[in-house]
C-alpha cells in the first residue's frame, strides 16, 4: 500500500492505495510512500519528509523534547537505515543503550562505559537533530 504526496500541495496525502488505483508513480511533484499495511495513514494529512511522519492538517504537533524523549525510547534506525546505536551486534535505542551503561558501570567496567557512552552520545545528538529545542522567544 503507497501512500501519494503531492509536494506543490504542501506534501499532502491525495491517495491511498496500490497497483489497481496506479501506485506508485515517478514524478517530480509526488513522493510515493510504501505505508505497508497502516491504517492510520489517511488522505488529507501532511507528511514531514525530514522526520518521515505524517499528521493531519492543523492538528497540534508534539512538541520537539516530547518526541526527542519517545525517539529516546524506540528509535533504532537512523533514516538512512543505518543503526542509531550498534552495540554487541544489536541495534539499540538511546533508553537501552543507557541500561546496559548502567550495568557496565555497576560492575566497575569503565571501559565498556566509556566505550558505550560515546555511541549514547552520537545517538543522542542525532536525535535532538531531528527535534531542536524550540526556539526561546522574547517577553
Amino acid at each position: 500500500m503507497y501512500a501519494q504526496i503531492v509536494r506543490s500541495l504542501g506534501n499532502l496525502v491525495t491517495l491511498i492505495g496500490d497497483t489497481e488505483v496506479g501506485l506508485p508513480i515517478e514524478d517530480s511533484d509526488v513522493i510515493c510512500i510504501d505505508i505497508g499495511d497502516r491504517a492510520d495513514v489517511l488522505t488529507g494529512m501532511k507528511f514531514n519528509e525530514e522526520t518521515q511522519i505524517f499528521n493531519h492538517e492543523g492538528e497540534t504537533q508534539v512538541a520537539p523534547i516530547e518526541q526527542r524523549e519517545k525517539a529516546y525510547e524506540t528509535l533504532r534506525y537512523r533514516l538512512d537505515e543505518t543503526e542509531l546505536l550498534f552495540w554487541d551486534s544489536s541495534a539499540l535505542t538511546v533508553d537501552e543503550g543507557n541500561k546496559i551503561c548502567l550495568n557496565y558501570l555497576a560492575e566497575g567496567n569503565t571501559e565498556q562505559v566509556a566505550a558505550i557512552q560515546v555511541l549514547i552520545s552520537e545517538a543522542k545528538a542525532y536525535i535532538r537533530g531531528l527535534y531542536p529545542e524550540e526556539a526561546q522567544q522574547d517577553e
